[in-house]
């Protein structure tokens, strides 16, 4: 296997651009390795709605403890709401 070092940016599109003086190897196919700078974000995983489906599972029902969240919630938001009134 031949290679070659190249220094380029890559496009926001994800594109890079291989320079005419290597056109003899335009065509062929070839193994990438791509070095970025320390600086350089690492690539996140895009999530997909409905990319767990299948992947979580209910083991037990629980709505003693979901009615009491649900309760406290409610409490937060109703102060809430009486602070901004008591605001303007």
């Amino acid at each position: 296997m031949k290679a070659i070092e190249l220094e380029m940016t890559i496009s926001k599109d994800g594109t890079i651009h291989i320079p005419h003086d290597y056109q003899t190897i335009y065509g062929q196919k070839a193994r990438f390795v791509i070095l970025l700078s320390e600086q350089a974000e690492s690539p996140r995983k895009i999530r997909r709605p409905g990319s767990a489906k299948g992947m979580l599972q209910v083991l037990a029902e629980d709505d003693e403890h979901t009615d009491a969240n649900l309760d406290h919630l409610a409490k937060l938001i109703t102060k809430r709401v009486e602070e901004m009134g008591d605001g303007e």
